[in-house]
């Protein structure tokens, strides 16, 4: 019978043999390693310098299109139609107000925008996200001025970096109507730097903006910059619009780098010492030596103990991987004496112990979902009457109908009490229901004859459950809104509180004639589906459905079907609550 050749033999030649292989190689990759390091370091701070400018173009770029997309919305629009027919309603008011959201939004949003206005300059008015107001001569001074000799969409205004957008509104071709600013001071523009260059950086990140013969200083990641050495630093940014140099200033060497962003008057500079660089290469160099020396170590250790730490441990290994594989996840490899296979195992006991905490996670992460979509969807609901309501109590006043005026303000006051004070999402069913009596009360003052209300009684013994706050108030608002407020006659929205076996049920009944049988089936199936859409018309219906579904036994829910007046029904089950 043939012998086989020893492992162990094979094992032990083969390793001299690389051994002597990476001895006689080791010195020249080393050299080679210290000369590409020096290499690498600088185009990695080239690198940085053009990820940091591609970084502030893409900034710049995404505020300047959010700026025209404001100067083209249709809100922006209307509201010069208001200014233009001098109308100042109440439309004006909540056009202005969407307009203001809209550029608080932009501010928010953008690390570049610290103050944004829209200028409209037939009407010689300011909108910005904290007022409306009209601006004075030399605004517009200053606006007319910027407008017509503006190169560039961003240019330096004193201490402040102004991005400036502008369309024309009108018929005439030759002058812009709407101009809209973004500002940001040095101290802003610092805030903003201070990611590409954070505290404890090595490097500075300077920004300069480009002048017709000169880079002037506009801010950097950092306040100590001498004054002396900006203007030298904007001299050697005037040779290209891209490049490096080394540059020596009272004594001490540094690494400038620098790139002009692509298509805007703005050159960021990246500068670092170059102690800190030859730090680096020095290290760099210990730490190849090192870690060849270490590898000469452990081959020449390996050879003793090769053969006895590679069978054993590798069935460990495989004897682990099928437990997990087989969903046995508390399985751990004891440690080994082998180095090598000792981090493998640590390495594998760490998978496994995260894989069991993730899964566990898992359920945790479901949970605080539900509750997170719950608090969510308990916020959507707000009292949209309210406007309609303060107009009318100063009707009453103007009327002086003092006395409806006084019923009018303590029902808005208990129904905000109701609404925002409380911090808890749950109430007893009475506390829910007073609120929703109170909306009617307001409802009735509002429509006069014209609405009759119908509470009926609630059974005492279910007037201390808890259920969530704001359920009936949206239903009796559906019910006006899309039932009986068109109507010529008298419309009748009906409350009742029923209990059947350990269900309660809330009903809100009207007799409007707007529902056909088919919008019902439809609104049911929707509700059924889960079907969210927060621009339709049933999203208060569709919230308070999944608001119930979340909290309570399947079954639960906002039902709805023909009401016995006539009109809509509403139907909230709350299962397993009696």
């Amino acid at each position: 019978m043939k012998k086989g050749l020893s492992l162990l033999a094979m094992l032990m030649g083969v390793t001299l043999l690389v051994m002597l292989i990476i001895c006689g190689l080791i010195f020249r990759i080393a050299e080679r390693s210290v000369s590409n390091f020096e290499k690498f370091i600088l185009e990695s701070k080239l690198q940085e310098t053009t990820s940091a400018t591609d970084s502030l173009l893409k900034d710049t770029d995404a505020l300047i299109s959010q700026m025209y997309s404001e100067l083209s919305d249709t809100t922006l629009t209307r509201l010069r139609l208001f200014y233009e027919s001098s109308l100042m309603n109440y439309s004006y008011l909540e056009h202005s107000t969407i307009v203001q959201k809209q550029l608080n939004a932009i501010e928010s949003a953008s690390d570049l925008a610290e103050q944004i206005e829209i200028y409209l300059t037939d009407y010689q008015r300011e909108i910005s996200s904290a007022s409306v107001m009209r601006y004075d001569e030399e605004t517009a001074e200053w606006l007319e001025k910027a407008l017509l000799e503006r190169r560039s969409n961003i240019f330096l205004d004193e201490n402040e970096l102004l991005f400036l957008v502008s369309k024309n509104a009108g018929d005439t071709l030759s002058r812009q109507s709407i101009a809209m600013v973004s500002r940001i001071s040095q101290t802003g523009m610092m805030r903003y730097l201070q990611k590409y260059a954070p505290e404890g950086s090595d490097s500075t990140i300077i920004l300069y903006s480009q002048m017709e013969d000169c880079a002037e200083y506009f801010a950097a990641s950092v306040y100590n910059i001498q004054y002396d050495f900006r203007n030298q630093i904007g001299k050697i940014l005037q040779k290209s619009r891209k490049g490096n140099i080394q540059h020596t200033f009272e004594g001490i060497d540094y690494l400038i780098t620098w790139e002009q962003v692509n298509g805007l008057p703005l050159t960021l500079c990246q500068i670092t010492p170059m102690n800190m660089l030859t730090t680096q290469l020095q290290e760099y160099r210990q730490t190849i030596l090192a870690m060849y020396a270490l590898a000469v170590c452990l081959m020449f250790g390996l050879t003793g103990f090769l053969y006895c730490t590679i069978f054993r441990p590798i069935q460990r290994m495989k004897q682990g991987l099928q437990r997990v594989e087989e969903g046995d996840l508390s399985v751990r490899i004891a440690p080994t004496w082998s180095r090598e296979f000792q981090q493998i195992f640590r390495q594998f006991n760490s998978m496994a112990e995260r894989l069991q905490y993730l899964i566990d996670q898992e359920y945790k992460l479901k949970l605080l979902n539900a509750k997170a979509e719950l608090k969510q969807l308990h916020h959507q609901i707000s009292p949209h009457f309210l406007y309609n309501a303060y107009f009318n109590m100063r009707a009453m006043l103007v009327d002086e109908e003092y006395d409806q005026a006084a019923l009018m303000a303590d029902l808005i006051g208990r129904y905000l009490r109701y609404i925002t004070v409380s911090v808890q999402d749950e109430a007893t069913l009475r506390e829910e229901l007073d609120h929703s009596i109170a909306y009617l009360e307001i409802m009735k003052l509002r429509f006069g004859n014209h609405l009759e209300a119908r509470v009926q009684d609630c059974p005492h013994y279910v007037e201390n459950i808890i259920i969530p706050r704001i359920l009936i108030q949206p239903l009796i608002e559906n019910a006006f809104d899309h039932g009986i407020r068109d109507m010529t006659e008298k419309g009748i929205i009906q409350v009742s509180i029923l209990a059947e076996g350990d269900a309660l049920i809330i009903r809100v009944d009207d007799n409007g004639q707007s529902a056909s049988d088919e919008m019902i089936a439809a609104l049911q199936e929707k509700l059924l589906a889960g079907d969210f859409d927060a621009g339709s018309d049933s999203v208060a219906l569709i919230n308070i459905h999944r608001r119930i579904s979340l909290l309570y036994p399947q079954g639960s829910g906002l039902f709805v079907s023909r009401s016995p007046l006539g009109g809509f029904r509403s139907e909230i089950r709350m299962l397993g609550v009696l």
